[in-house]
């Protein structure tokens, strides 16, 4: 008789893919005995490869999810540098240019009156967006993102 701790082995080692013939080299079992126990503990094979595969599916989703939020942190970063540089080329009367149009996006998605966006437009969670950045400003029909293209203008004098 085969003690409770050899047949444990058994089952883990079954789960984890290894063959009758490698087990029985590992644990100094008959084959015979392994097939008889792998017929007798059958749904608990099936039981603990379901749960090994949930373990492995929980823990894929995990690292993605964790994969996925540090790529959305350095594509925010990345974006905030591209319009800071972006921003650098343009002179002040360009940038409340700007402003004044972005102004006019908001009042057009929100509905209320120009002038800074009030504390309920900022507290909504909204998809984020930043502006395109051209020489003419943005428009309805622009994509919203930045470009790193610069101004046609001349650049004010350092």
């Amino acid at each position: 008789m085969h003690s409770t701790e050899t047949i444990n082995q058994f089952l883990n080692l079954r789960v984890q893919g290894w063959s009758f013939a490698r087990i029985a080299d590992q644990l100094h079992v008959s084959k015979p005995t392994l097939l008889a126990w792998n017929r007798k503990y059958h749904s608990n094979l099936d039981s603990m490869k379901a749960t090994q595969e949930r373990t492995i599916q929980q823990t894929s989703e995990a690292s993605q999810f964790a994969d996925l939020q540090n790529l959305t942190m350095f594509y925010s970063a990345l974006r905030r540098e591209l319009v800071s540089r972006t921003l650098q080329n343009f002179s002040n009367e360009e940038i409340e240019t700007l402003a004044g149009d972005i102004e006019s996006q908001i009042h057009n998605l929100t509905g209320e009156e120009p002038g800074l966006p009030s504390a309920p437009f900022l507290a909504k969670e909204r998809p984020p967006s930043v502006v395109l950045l051209t020489t003419e400003g943005p428009t309805q029909s622009d994509p919203v993102k930045p470009s790193p293209t610069k101004s046609n203008h001349p650049s004010p004098s350092r």
